[in-house]
């Protein structure tokens, strides 16, 4: 009875350890892999964002809006994983957080905290005013709203860890 519940008792540790490392080595692809992403460039306004090799830009007349999503079928992954989002003029020069308000067009879940939006564009816009919430749903996403340069930009990330897109958005001019 002992040795039975002792050989359990090692195989849950054995098989837990090979679950941590498989995760752990996961990430590390991930992080490794974004390294390498194709590039959104906005050379009107002046930003640009990386983005998974497997995701297409779906062209635009307008250098205002844009939308990047999954570009082959992989039955692992919702076809509704996008990236969205448009430029507009910010006329009455609101804050991030008072133009969202406004122009809100989602439920919103949760509020980013200024120490949480830090960690999400990490070294990319360290004194930007940001603003940003999560949108329930099936998958959820993001919302984000970025003032530059007497603009709003206008971020949302669906049904993918927005981490890895905000931490690679910046600045070019």
């Amino acid at each position: 009875m002992k040795r039975s519940l002792l050989a359990i008792l090692i195989t849950f540790l054995v098989l837990l350890i090979v679950i941590v490392i498989a995760y752990k080595n996961k990430q590390i692809i991930q992080k490794d892999d974004a390294a390498n992403w194709k590039t959104y460039t906005n050379t009107k306004y002046g930003f640009e964002f990386k983005y998974p090799n497997n995701w297409a830009e779906q062209k635009s007349n307008s250098q205002d809006e844009f939308k990047i999503d999954i570009s082959e079928d992989d039955p692992q992954l919702p076809t509704y994983r996008s990236i969205t989002g448009k430029v507009v003029n910010n006329t009455k020069s609101l804050s991030p957080k008072d133009y969202a308000n406004v122009n809100k067009e989602n439920e919103v879940f949760h509020v980013y905290s200024t120490e949480e939006l830090k960690k999400l564009f990490s070294t990319s816009l360290p004194e930007q005013p940001i603003y940003g919430y999560t949108i329930p749903g099936e998958c959820g996403g993001d919302q984000f709203y970025i003032a530059h340069n007497k603009n709003i930009i206008e971020l949302k990330v669906d049904c993918y860890p927005s981490s890895d897109i905000t931490n690679t958005f910046k600045f070019t001019k």
